[in-house]
């Protein structure tokens, strides 16, 4: 009986440990990706702080340095498109400095030029990089006006952005 019993207890401790081994593993792997990733971003990030270090070493018009922010940020982000909207001159509105293709359009845009769009292809665009922004107007303008970022988890967080869908 006590052979058998003590069998038992050890194919139980073997089989324990091999699943402990396959779990530890696993967790290994997980973290190794985890690891990666990071260093991924850590990449991005160092390069695009490098590009902008490179940009103010240099003589850099204000327009090109805005289209660098953009693209960086859009790049470390995976984004689509991005956006930069600095404050005009009198402090009451915001414009836009650069606004990169497949962008959204972050404000309200008027039916008519809408409907223009339709026909002139860069309708749509030029009256995004023309259109100055209210305070509280479209998302960016809430977002100047609270001070904080916006987090748009559901389409009627936006109802700019819910439209384009």
């Amino acid at each position: 009986m006590w052979p058998i019993l003590l069998l038992g207890l050890l194919v139980a401790c073997l089989a324990g440990w091999a699943w402990s081994w396959r779990k530890q593993t696993e967790r290994i792997r997980a973290l190794e990706r985890s690891n990666e990733e990071i260093q991924v971003e850590e990449t991005l990030v160092f390069d695009f702080l490098h590009g902008l270090g490179a940009a103010f070493t240099e003589t850099i018009r204000a327009s090109d340095l805005h289209r660098l922010i953009v693209e960086g940020a859009t790049r470390i982000l995976d984004a689509h498109g991005g956006a930069l909207y600095v404050v005009e001159r009198g402090g009451m509105k915001l414009a836009p400095a650069f606004i990169s293709k497949g962008c959204p359009p972050l404000v309200e845009v008027p039916a008519h030029i809408l409907q223009q769009a339709a026909t002139t292809p860069g309708a749509l665009e030029s009256y995004l990089r023309s259109h100055a922004i209210d305070v509280g107007e479209g998302i960016i303008g809430r977002a100047w006006q609270s001070g904080e970022p916006l987090f748009l988890a559901t389409p009627s967080d936006s109802p700019e952005l819910a439209k384009l869908r």
